[in-house]
């Protein structure tokens, strides 16, 4: 295939289904992230985007970096043609891993495991915008036994034939979602978070009055960023005497922003703007503002709440999924319970009225943030993992009994349901509840 070289053993191929661009600056910043940090320490490095309505091999550059895109067939070529020390996969889909494998069995594979493509349907609850739909496609998918993806993944992760090593951003995202969905323990594994650029999100020290400034900075795409979340614990504040000192500034955008944010319109003390940030904009706004209220229905890391941490400010999330992992109650920000406005709002009317509360979690909040996910933790051990993917190799495998656990997460999914039925004014799902124990 013209346009396609062999390269030097030295040489690494990241692959992905996805990178920014300049008309899509967000798509996969963490892996750009990754990327920029690796060609900083002198890693040779190239990058193909698997792009299914790409017809024809393509390159661009963003931000200093040089892109190769191109549809399933063209990758294939690609592959084929390639003479890389390793691929570095970022979600490893099936079509992303069956030309490795037949083209390149012997080459070393190191797959990192984000989210999405890992997690079996019950982890979707958080979707749940149309409760009847949402249980009437639970009930085809339970009928129907595990989509494609489950028993791809449980051979991969076995895969003792084949040289492959796996990255986790989190430990409860490998013990409580990886593992489980699959039924398996995972081999060569090492748990390494997404990086936070502590030299863009430096640390200045707060000014108490920066208290007062909540800052807001989310996707509106979807029920998972639990931008409703935020406005309730708004409207939940007005109870507060400190209301009207605070002032709250929302960025984001999707198509649920608007009929999200209706309800904030005739408040003076929130701005509301309608937009994706590049990262220095966050860090400047990081700058003006002391706390980061950022709740969420899951999360593997979280690392938006980390850029914050990093920059100095508190953050107010919630205690669910992996947000533990990364913040710690009352030490480095301030958590509230899964669905709880009323509890957000308590965590944010403490910091504002407690200005020593503030200072002390606004500094530790800087320090972990950097131990857990700074370069040094983080993209320093994968570059050590790329050039010596040895360090990746462990024997935790085999089969697993996840089936007392399947009938917990069973149990939530459907009292969450339930919940949301009431609130959405939905059908309820009592009906479709699993049969008692």
């Amino acid at each position: 295939m013209t346009g396609v070289s062999h390269v030097a053993e030295d040489r690494y191929l990241v692959i992905a289904n996805a990178y920014p661009n300049d008309s899509n600056i967000y798509n996969y910043g963490f892996l750009h992230r990754r990327v920029k940090k690796y060609l900083d320490a002198g890693l040779a490095i190239d990058v193909f985007r698997v792009d299914t309505n790409e017809p024809e091999l393509r390159t661009y550059v963003f931000d200093g970096v040089t892109v190769t895109t191109g549809n399933r067939d063209i990758y294939t070529q690609y592959i084929m043609a390639s003479d890389h020390a390793s691929f570095l996969v970022h979600f490893p889909l099936d079509y992303i891993i069956a030309p490795l494998s037949t083209h390149k069995p012997s080459t070393p594979i190191i797959a990192w495991l984000h989210g999405y493509e890992t997690l079996s349907w019950h982890r979707r609850w958080y979707d749940a915008v149309d409760v009847a739909g949402f249980m009437d496609r639970v009930k085809s998918l339970r009928a129907h036994g595990e989509n494609k993806k489950v028993p791809f993944l449980r051979e991969l992760y076995q895969a003792e034939h084949r040289d492959i090593r796996f990255v986790t951003v989190s430990n409860w995202f490998l013990k409580h979602s990886v593992e489980p969905d699959a039924g398996v323990r995972v081999s060569n594994v090492s748990v390494i978070p997404n990086v936070v650029d502590t030299e863009l999100f430096s640390y200045i020290p707060k000014d108490p009055a920066l208290r007062h400034k909540v800052l807001i900075i989310k996707p509106f795409t979807g029920y998972k960023y639990a931008n409703d979340l935020v406005v309730k614990t708004i409207l939940s504040l007005r109870q507060s005497p400190s209301f009207d000192k605070m002032q709250f500034s929302i960025y984001g955008d999707g198509p649920f922003f608007d009929e999200t944010v209706e309800p904030l319109r005739e408040l003076e003390n929130v701005q509301l703007t309608k937009a994706f940030l590049r990262q220095e904009e966050i860090a400047r706004l990081h700058a003006e503002h002391g706390i980061f209220l950022s709740p969420t229905r899951w999360d593997s890391q979280g690392v938006s709440i980390g850029e914050a941490m990093s920059s100095g400010l508190v953050p107010v999330s919630t205690a669910i999924s992996a947000i533990p992992e990364f913040v710690t109650h009352g030490t480095s920000g301030l958590l509230a319970a899964p669905e709880d406005p009323d509890d957000l709002a308590s965590c944010v009317e403490m910091l504002v009225d407690s200005p020593e509360t503030f200072a002390r979690l606004s500094e530790q909040a800087t320090i972990h943030a950097r131990e857990v996910c700074g370069p040094e933790a983080t993209t320093d051990r994968e570059i050590q993992l790329i050039k010596n993917p040895e360090l990746g190799r462990n024997t935790d495998t085999g089969e697993v009994a996840w089936e007392a656990a399947y009938s917990d997460l069973e149990d939530e999914l459907f009292s969450v349901l339930n919940h949301f039925s009431e609130r959405l004014d939905a059908p309820g799902v009592a009906d479709s509840a699993p049969p008692s124990k």
